[in-house]
């Protein structure tokens, strides 16, 4: 497996995540008091329906409750990789996101990953679908917690971090592909496989020594099923829009990427028309986490927004996306996909929503 060492001058590391504390619970409330009163005065619109959804980029952000996470158990990093005498690293690292770098242009804050849509969808009549290519653009991922590394069979435990997830500095990201489907007047679903090609930065804590594993046997390819979209998604949601020209480093390698083109003003994929009216507009809609799934890795993301984070449940997943914002559950398990989280079926419970105000 390709990597490299570099012996760092300092001994700083990254730091830690931290549990939003009791004595934030009533600022977190106050935020859900603050949505729930923007949806009654039915802040924006979700009804347009354009004619064609031109090429652009997704932007997503990677929520930090366990929905992201990579298992080395298919492909462990092999012994010596962390230095003379490591053992094998067969574990599971969880993963959050970081906002991208901004090197010119608009900025993608808060975004995470990028998606590039690189064909158009035209008009779609209510029912049919497209199948268009897509290719991940940018990925900037951290460990939530660090990991242990062994030597000469179990000895001398160590704690790295894993610094960052980014694209392959060495191989090229493959193409995949997404079918968006109209399935009502305000957007639909999509399905979609990913591949990508990872570059993993490891840090020792205790001298702050890196690692790099850039090969093509840590790719996966993600899958996702049954996800959602909104022709306009309401304004009250923030959704982070960018016009062309956006420069960030996909791969953090100190160079700047290619400017990337902009958000396409009539496709916000995260978001849910709801009801998904087949033959007028939605009134409502719902912000998801979208699970992309591969074997042996995840990463759960939402939407990449503007509003302020507030967690009432302190389970990671803001309110506004939370499918049950009332009791933690930071894995979104929603097991009939209706939007509800298993952890609310049973409750008398209604989820929060954007409203328009017709």
């Amino acid at each position: 497996m390709r990597h490299s060492v570099e012996m760092a001058k300092d001994s700083s590391s990254l730091p830690k995540n931290s549990r939003l504390g009791s004595a934030l619970m009533s600022l977190a409330l106050a935020a859900l008091i603050g949505v729930v009163f923007l949806s009654v005065l039915g802040v924006g619109s979700a009804t347009a329906s354009p004619d064609l959804i031109l090429p652009g980029i997704d932007l997503w952000m990677t929520t930090a409750g366990g929905t992201a996470y990579w298992d080395f158990a298919d492909v462990p990093l092999p012994a010596d990789f962390f230095g003379p005498g490591s053992d094998p690293f067969d574990g599971i690292i969880a993963l959050r996101g970081v906002p991208l770098p901004n090197l010119g242009g608009p900025s993608l804050f808060p975004a995470d990953t990028v998606v590039e849509r690189l064909e158009p969808v035209p008009d779609l009549p209510v029912g049919s679908s497209d199948t268009i290519s897509i290719e991940i653009r940018a990925l900037r991922l951290t460990s939530i917690n660090p990991i242990v590394v062994t030597y000469n069979g179990g000895q001398s435990p160590e704690l790295w971090d894993v610094e960052s997830v980014a694209l392959s500095s060495i191989y090229s990201q493959m193409v995949g592909a997404m079918n968006i489907r109209q399935d009502c007047v305000a957007g639909g679903t999509f399905s979609a496989t990913l591949p990508v090609q990872p570059k993993f930065v490891f840090v020792r804590q205790s001298d702050a020594s890196r690692v790099t594993g850039d090969d093509p046997m840590l790719s996966r390819t993600f899958t996702v099923l049954n996800g959602r979209w909104v022709h306009t998604p309401t304004a009250a949601f923030s959704v982070t829009s960018v016009l062309p020209g956006a420069v960030t480093d996909g791969n953090l390698d100190g160079v700047p990427d290619l400017p990337l083109p902009g958000t396409s003003d009539s496709f916000a994929a995260g978001l849910w028309p709801m009801p998904c009216n087949p033959s007028g507009p939605s009134p409502m809609q719902w912000m998801r986490m979208t699970p992309l799934t591969a074997t042996r890795a995840a990463q759960g993301v939402i939407i990449a927004h503007g509003l302020p984070f507030a967690d009432a449940d302190l389970d990671w997943m803001p309110n506004i996306a939370d499918n049950c914002p009332i009791d933690a559950n930071s894995l979104q398990v929603d097991s009939d996909d209706n939007g509800f989280g298993n952890a609310c079926q049973s409750d008398n419970y209604l989820p929060l929503v954007l409203r328009d105000s017709g």
